[in-house]
């Protein structure tokens, strides 16, 4: 509706609607009114299809900063996994040599092979042995090679094979049982030498036999400390080289505790 209003006389009332002026001034309002409505679809569909690229390239980076973590996150986790492999690895290694490190402790006494090593074990144990040794030990020192002389009552080779015969199985099993009860729980060499040693001080004329015999017949958790032993028997005089040797050469090598005192015999033959 178009109404009119006079400034000068004050009249106010509606106007002619067929009038040619007043359906043009519809028709323009109508026509801007639908421009305007148009401009702001456009403008709407513009701002929003900029949002969504704008959401578009804000998801794509955030998807690729997704991946960037997520790679990062499993490259921390791969490298976390490689160092507490190698830290692993590092203690294995650090357990292996210590294990090497005691069990060469234990057995040092005659795995160091080298000539300045093996002459200085031979002067201690000679020295060790009886007068007759600290008497050729001084010999050695003055650069006088003299052997000393037997000791009377020592038995021979073919006394030891002769005792082997005459020996009774109980005599063994006697010394075998005894020489276990001294050990006792010990299994580390360096536990058991000193108590080897006390056993073998402690024998009084046993059948050197029924002692070799021993030897062989060891049980599995002292077989490997056969040189010790057997070396104990030989620094308490109980048994002499050459019935160490005599017993060996005749012995059963494929028996565990044969095997192991080879270092032993090796060493006197030395």
């Amino acid at each position: 509706m178009v109404k009119f209003g006079c400034a000068a006389c004050g009249y106010s009332g509606n106007a002619d609607m067929t009038h040619k002026l007043i359906t043009f001034i519809l028709a323009e309002d109508k026509k801007g009114k639908e421009e305007k409505k148009k401009k702001e679809k456009k403008e709407a569909k513009e701002g929003k299809a900029k949002g969504e690229g704008d959401d578009k390239a804000e998801k794509k980076e955030k998807s690729g900063d997704d991946k960037e973590e997520k790679k990062e996150k499993k490259k921390d986790k791969e490298k976390s996994k490689d160092k507490e492999k190698s830290k692993d690895k590092e203690k294995k290694k650090d357990k292996k040599k210590e294990k090497v490190k005691e069990e060469s402790d234990e057995e040092e006494w005659f795995t160091d092979i080298s000539e300045s090593a093996v002459e200085a074990r031979r002067i201690a144990e000679m020295a060790s042995m009886s007068a007759g040794g600290a008497a050729l030990v001084e010999a050695d020192a003055d650069g006088n090679a003299a052997a000393p002389a037997e000791k009377e009552g020592d038995e021979s080779s073919d006394d030891v094979e002769q005792a082997m015969g005459d020996m009774s199985l109980g005599d063994a099993d006697a010394l075998l049982e005894s020489l276990v009860d001294a050990i006792g729980e010990s299994k580390k060499a360096k536990e058991v030498m000193p108590k080897a040693e006390e056993w073998a001080g402690e024998l009084e004329s046993p059948n050197k036999a029924a002692l070799f015999a021993v030897i062989e017949k060891l049980p599995e958790n002292l077989s490997k400390h056969a040189t010790i032993i057997l070396k104990s028997l030989y620094d308490a005089d109980v048994v002499t080289d050459d019935d160490i040797f005599a017993w060996h050469d005749k012995a059963d090598e494929d028996n565990a505790s044969v095997a192991a005192a080879k270092a032993f015999v090796d060493f006197l033959k030395d």
